[in-house]
């Protein structure tokens, strides 16, 4: 459904995608499937981790960024440099890659072909844009996430506001250098109180630019 959250499974339980309200048009369909691809990674510092992960139609663009998630295994690569790429223009390109505990995740506008990948270096990925890809979960309780990135460094502030337009609390209010971030909300204002259900707004501000996003506490 085009106004609903959805996550949806590859039956390994490696890689899943996390589809927001209105990413896709009410008369699209996406399927995320493993299939064999014959194209090489060219660069001899990577080697993949996982299945190629095929996201289709290859040519749908999305109205908003899809997240596609992977699983770690065992432990195996927690300590390693490890990158979600994707098949562009005949050449495998990383993209901004956010690792978290046991899995690591990143935002795609389209279909096509994405795998995960370790490497022996660490890359500097560098957003083109200011941008906040995702808020989940949405409803939440306890802790939601705010994703987002920033194309360079810069005075970045994180607000959580109620429905009257108070603030409640204030996540961070700091410079922070460019690439991808992750701010929890655990549901507590400014002094550590729990705060009520219901609904609340969440702005994230770069420069003079703000996104807000609504979310729902259930208790």
């Amino acid at each position: 459904s085009p106004n609903t959250n959805s996550v949806f499974n590859w039956p390994n339980q490696i890689a899943r995608i996390n589809v927001k309200p209105n990413s896709i048009n009410s008369t699209s369909s996406i399927l995320l499937n493993v299939e064999n691809f014959d194209k090489q990674v060219l660069r001899s510092n990577y080697n993949r981790i996982s299945d190629y992960y095929h996201l289709s139609p290859y040519e749908i663009n999305f109205d908003k960024n899809i997240q596609i998630i992977f699983d770690l295994e065992n432990n195996l690569y927690h300590d390693k440099h490890i990158y979600i790429m994707e098949f562009v223009s005949d050449d495998w390109i990383p993209l901004l890659t956010n690792k978290q505990n046991d899995e690591v995740s990143a935002f795609v506008d389209s279909g096509g072909v994405d795998a995960l990948f370790v490497s022996d270096q660490e890359l500097e990925i560098i957003p083109d844009e200011f941008e906040v890809f995702n808020i989940y979960p949405n409803p939440f309780n306890p802790i939601t996430n705010i994703d987002f990135a920033i194309p360079y460094n810069s005075n970045v502030t994180v607000s959580v506001y109620d429905l009257l337009g108070a603030r409640i609390n204030t996540l961070v209010d700091n410079n922070l250098n460019e690439g991808m971030y992750q701010m929890q909300w655990n549901g507590n204002d400014m002094h550590g109180n729990s705060v009520a259900s219901g609904i609340y707004f969440i702005t994230v501000k770069f420069n003079e630019t703000v996104i807000t996003n609504k979310v729902t506490l259930l208790r």
